[in-house]
């Protein structure tokens, strides 16, 4: 009686330190999922170390891809026609998978809770935000007014203290990017 084999034998999947074998990694960077049992890809999606290891088989995989078709083109090979192996649908779904998604959602819920104190602060300072444009929106939308009809008259004996006034803020908003610009050209190296 005769059985034939679908898998790897369990003395080829997992190294005596633990972690998956050189052939393992090897079929798992050609596609061949149905030959490695479930056991050593749950392993290689937790272990850093196999993982690297598994993109160096895959990269190496590749090489060796292209190495096949340059040599293909030069001299015809005849193709042989595969068994399909039959695959649980538990292993077709792990080996669709695209995205590591646990390690995204974990990853979200790191920046969410690290991000938590910025936010309440950020929340915090609204209400002060707006209190305080909302105390100077009367007095703004007042001299907007007055400057709008062409009657500087109507702001009264202010009139010349408020041009004053726009006028040293726009020399020392003039200073301070003259000043901004010369720091960071002294920085890069001008003058």
């Amino acid at each position: 009686m005769t059985t034939t084999r679908t898998g790897l034998p369990p003395d080829l999947i997992f190294a005596p330190d633990g972690h998956v074998t050189e052939l393992c990694l090897g079929c798992v960077a050609d596609g061949e999922l149905a030959l490695v049992p479930l056991a050593a890809l749950d392993h290689l999606d937790g272990c850093a170390r196999c993982g690297e290891r598994l993109g160096q088989a895959a990269l190496l995989s590749l090489d060796v891809g292209d190495a096949l078709r340059a040599a293909s083109r030069r001299a015809p090979v005849p193709v042989v026609e595969a068994t399909p192996v039959p695959v649980s649908p538990r292993r077709a779904a792990r080996a669709r998978r695209p995205l590591p998604l646990a390690a995204i959602a974990v990853a979200v819920v790191i920046a969410v809770v690290t991000a938590g104190p910025a936010l309440v602060d950020a929340v915090d300072g609204v209400p002060s935000l707006v209190v305080g444009v909302l105390s100077w929106l009367p007095t703004v939308a007042r001299i907007g007014a007055a400057f709008l009809r062409g009657a500087p008259a109507a702001v009264g004996p202010w009139a010349l203290g408020l041009e004053v006034a726009s006028a040293a803020m726009f020399v020392v908003a003039g200073l301070s990017v003259a000043r901004a610009m010369s720091r960071a050209r002294s920085v890069e190296g001008g003058v």
